[in-house]
Order: C-alpha cells, then sequence, then structure tokens
C-alpha cells in the first residue's frame, strides 16, 4: 500500500509540474476551413504573437467539411492536456440545431477565450442590375430563385446568416455551397455567383479593384474598413444584424491552469497593438474574454440560433 502510495504521489507531482510548466512542446490548432480563409489568417495573426510569448509554436492542421464537425469531432476526442485546440465560430452552437453531431458544443468543450468578432459583407457581381439592398430584395421578389449566393458550407455560419437575411425579408434566392471562404471568393470572382454574405477580408481586395461590389453590411453598425457602405438595418431590415466570433476552445476536462494560462495568453496577445492592427486592416474587431464570459456567450448563442432556425424554418440542403 505505501509502494502505491508513493507511486500515485509521484504521478500527481508529474502531472502537477507538466500544468505549472505548460506549454512545454507545440500545441496544435484545429482549424474547420480549408486553408486561405479569415479562420486561417486571424489563427496566424493571434498563435504567432502567443508563441513569441511562450516559445512554443503552433501547428496549424486543417480538418475542413461538414459545416464544421469533423473538426469539432476531432478535438472533442482529443486528450484534454492543452495540446490540441479548436478555432471555433458560431458555427459551432448552430450544427446541433440542424443535423444529429456526435458531440455537444455546452458540455464537450471547455471555453477559453473569444478573439475576434465580425460582421459580414454583402458583395455582388458589378454586372447585377442594383446597387443597393432595397434594389436587391425588390429583385429577388419579382424573381424567386435567380440570384445565387454562395457559403463557406451547408449548415455553417454564412449560409445560416443568409437564410436569416431571406426569411426576414421574404425572399428566395438559391444557395450554392464550396468548400470553405477563398473558393467561394474565386466562384464570385469568376462570375459562378451572383453574391457572398463573407468576413469582410474574403472579397474585400476585389471590392477595392472593383470587381466586386459592397451594397451592405449585417452589424449593428457599419463597418471600419467598409464606412461608406451602409448597414442592412440601414437599408431595408431596421431589427436585423448578424454578427459572428472566433474562439479557441479546449476539450471538455482541461486543467484550470491550463485554461487559466492559455486564457491569460489569448488576452494579452489581443491587447497588442500590433496584432489588433493587423485584425482591424482585414475587418475583424478584437475582442477578448475570460473562459466564464465566453461559456456565457455560448448558452446565449445556442439557445437563440436554436430559436432562430425553428422559426424561420431553415434546413440543411
Amino acid at each position: 500500500m505505501k509502494l502505491i502510495g508513493i507511486v500515485y504521489l509521484l504521478f500527481f507531482a508529474i502531472f502537477s509540474h507538466a500544468q505549472t510548466n505548460y506549454p512545454n512542446h507545440p500545441i496544435r490548432l484545429v482549424i474547420p476551413f480549408p486553408p486561405g480563409g479569415g479562420a486561417d489568417i486571424t489563427a496566424r495573426i493571434l498563435t504567432q504573437k502567443i508563441s513569441e510569448s511562450t516559445g512554443q509554436p503552433f501547428v496549424i492542421e486543417y480538418k475542413a467539411g461538414a459545416a464544421g464537425n469533423i473538426a469539432a469531432e476531432y478535438v472533442a476526442k482529443a486528450p484534454n492536456d492543452g495540446y490540441t485546440l479548436l478555432l471555433a465560430t458560431n458555427g459551432l452552437v448552430i450544427q446541433p440545431h440542424l443535423q444529429k453531431v456526435s458531440w455537444d458544443p455546452l458540455k464537450d468543450f471547455q471555453a477559453i477565450s473569444t478573439f475576434a468578432n465580425y460582421s459580414l459583407v454583402i458583395a455582388i457581381q458589378p454586372k447585377l442590375p442594383f446597387n443597393t439592398m432595397s434594389d436587391l430584395v425588390n429583385f429577388a421578389k419579382a424573381n424567386p430563385n435567380q440570384l445565387t449566393y454562395g457559403s463557406s458550407g451547408s449548415g455553417g455560419p454564412l449560409h445560416i446568416g443568409v437564410e436569416l437575411f431571406c426569411n426576414q425579408a421574404g425572399i428566395k434566392m438559391l444557395h450554392v455551397p464550396y468548400k470553405g471562404n477563398a473558393p467561394m471568393n474565386v466562384g464570385l470572382l469568376s462570375g459562378d455567383i451572383d453574391m457572398v454574405f463573407d468576413s469582410p477580408m474574403g472579397p474585400l481586395q476585389n471590392i477595392r479593384l472593383g470587381k466586386a461590389k459592397a451594397i451592405a453590411t449585417t452589424g449593428k453598425k457599419r463597418s471600419h474598413v467598409l464606412p461608406d457602405v451602409p448597414t442592412v438595418a440601414e437599408s431595408v431590415l431596421p431589427n436585423f444584424s448578424y454578427e459572428t466570433w472566433n474562439a479557441i476552445l479546449a476539450p471538455a476536462g482541461t486543467p484550470r491552469e491550463i485554461v487559466k494560462k492559455l486564457n491569460q495568453e489569448i488576452i494579452k496577445a489581443i491587447a497588442n497593438s500590433d496584432v489588433q492592427a493587423s485584425l482591424i486592416k482585414i475587418g475583424y474587431e478584437p475582442q477578448s474574454s475570460t473562459p466564464e464570459e465566453f461559456e456565457q456567450l455560448m448558452k446565449i448563442e445556442y439557445q437563440r440560433f436554436g430559436k432562430l432556425i425553428i422559426e424561420n424554418k431553415i434546413k440543411l440542403d
């Protein structure tokens, strides 16, 4: 019995040291989208600064597909040692309302912190015969399902944002899902789709070059990178707003000391002026939170989207 007690104490001492010495080897960050999109770019801005602070690199791993379900399932089942993390958007709390998933967003993950939020920009083909959201809505009402819009995946946050808008505006448009934001914007540029509802970073360069036309944004206030573009609320739907967030989560059961360390590193990184400038430049609002604040946000968003999806009768294609 004494030997068992010694072994237990030794194990506990090693485990405790591993927590206080965290991180002591590279951290894997799983992204539920292909390379090149907003999640990828913002993740690299954040993790570069954290790596500088901790001395440990981040290994970015892409597990795209199934509207984020593949990445979420992978991280939910990963060891809860702080070395496998998930970059999540509000799609994490949307998916369980649309399809059966093997994980629970509120039970299978440990909230660490948000690090950015953003509204969507509605960018259309320059050849389309309208310049405002009122024009778009009137055209869509007269021509149901003639206009096409892209998304980064069926059931993802971009898809849901457009469907909420269509339901509230009383219009129907044809959904064309892509495997990520980057190919979706290639589709806009090539003329395969009429429009995108995307984070500003996606179509911003094409907008500035005149290859796409921004006619509205979906936030409560105008985007700082497109200050001359009105919001949907200013244009056609006074009560409409749709914003999403980027955040970091770990598997449930991650030790509190590790959660605290990760949270502190994210808050410190987001407070850095270079990180803030990099995020703002591509249309994101830097934003950090405590684990408790982020957990509460997830609970509120889970309930809100569940209600919106039921009320608007949104289903996967």
